[in-house]
């Protein structure tokens, strides 16, 4: 693990060319101690922070530990600013509308290309942002869980903790959907994170696109006009950018049939790591055959998908133990899974096989959810 003090020397060293601050995760009070006691001598030891401070800032969990240059410094750095300690190049402005088309119409008309921010827990972890402005919805009505009908509308700026202890999924069949929902992050990330920024920031280890995958999740866009869209169909096709400006106002799904078993798992190194694998399974079965099954991956691929082969090879499939093996080595193929220092390929597809195994088996035996 980096030290703070090599952390603020790379700073010294970087000549100040850029306004840079670091993100600590806080676990006691004496890291918070350690890392005052290193600032304090680094800004003393340092002759360009001889008009300098540093702050501490508790905020959702976190110490960041921002520094600030001199006045001659600052004016260097007068085209930056500060979100969440992250340095923000030509980020201008930040707007809260009072409607969901008044946002809509502060993104179109800029001046410059502005973007929209709730919880900001992913444009926190950002270097730097392709935005001159951010427009907060958290303004604008977009934060209440309701049943309509036989379905479910989740608000998109709806917080995660909000839908984790919404009495809406509870007895109905939604508890992996709620597992889902406790597996992300630690509570502190779960009161700010947004149901909707989790599902469309582009976030790559985001936890709930495998579980809104298997319950056919549509999302409600505004823009120009308004529009349903599956949220398959937008994993499919966000690299060429389908939201197009437009916001997403509401997640809906129907709520799952009666005779229908839900599951997930994050597979992760730690309870509030960020998952090597995310698996969501959801299937109806009749007697001890599959009637249909959804499958959905997420974190281990390149964008979360539905495993299409793999579900219709288990439709009217017996839940047996050589069919479930078949199924777990079909999951894998074709698949274009991630290769990287938290965990290599081969790794992976063994994990994702194994877990794959146990969301069938519980599935045909009772639903549920584990992490």
């Amino acid at each position: 693990m980096v030290s703070v003090r090599e952390i603020l020397q790379s700073q010294a060293n970087n000549k100040f060319n850029n306004l840079h601050c670091q993100v600590f995760n806080l676990g006691t009070q004496k890291i918070i101690k350690e890392v005052d006691q290193a600032a304090g001598e680094f800004i003393e030891k340092c002759p360009k922070f001889r008009h300098g401070r540093k702050e501490i800032d508790l905020h959702s969990g976190l110490a960041c530990i921002m520094l600030f240059f001199d006045l001659e410094m600052l004016e260097m750095s007068k085209n930056l600013c500060v979100v969440k300690g992250v340095a923000m190049s030509a980020l201008r402005d930040f707007k809260r509308p009072s409607s969901v088309a008044e946002a809509v119409a502060m993104v179109r008309e800029g001046p410059g290309r502005g973007g929209f921010i709730a919880g900001g827990t992913t444009l926190g972890l950002a270097r730097m942002l392709p935005y001159d402005f951010l427009v907060d919805i958290t303004g604008v009505g977009l934060n209440k869980l309701r049943k309509v009908g036989d379905g479910i509308r989740i608000g998109a700026a709806a917080t995660i903790q909000q839908l984790a202890t919404s009495p809406l999924l509870h007895n109905s069949g939604l508890e992996f959907l709620i597992q889902a929902a406790l597996s992300v992050a630690t509570r502190q990330i779960r009161n700010m994170a947004t149901v909707g920024g989790d599902l469309v920031s582009g976030y790559p280890v985001a936890d709930l696109p495998a579980v809104f995958l298997v319950l056919d999740a549509q999302l409600s866009l505004t823009g120009s006009d308004r529009m349903e869209l599956s949220l398959r169909d937008f994993f499919d096709s966000r690299v060429s950018g389908s939201l197009n400006g437009a916001l997403v106002t509401e997640i809906s799904f129907p709520v799952p049939p009666q005779d229908s078993r839900g599951f997930f798992v994050k597979f992760a190194r730690t309870e509030n790591d960020v998952a090597l694998i995310d698996l969501a399974c959801l299937a109806s079965l009749e007697g001890r055959h599959f009637k249909w099954v959804r499958v959905a991956l997420g974190s281990t691929v390149l964008r979360p998908s539905r495993l299409l082969a793999l579900e219709d090879f288990l439709k009217g499939k017996p839940a047996e133990e050589q069919v479930l093996a078949q199924a777990a080595k079909l999951a894998t193929k074709d698949l274009s899974i991630l290769d990287n220092i938290r965990g290599s390929r081969p790794y992976r597809m063994e994990m994702i096989q194994v877990l794959l195994r146990r969301a069938l088996l519980n599935c045909a035996q009772r639903g549920g959810g584990d992490k």
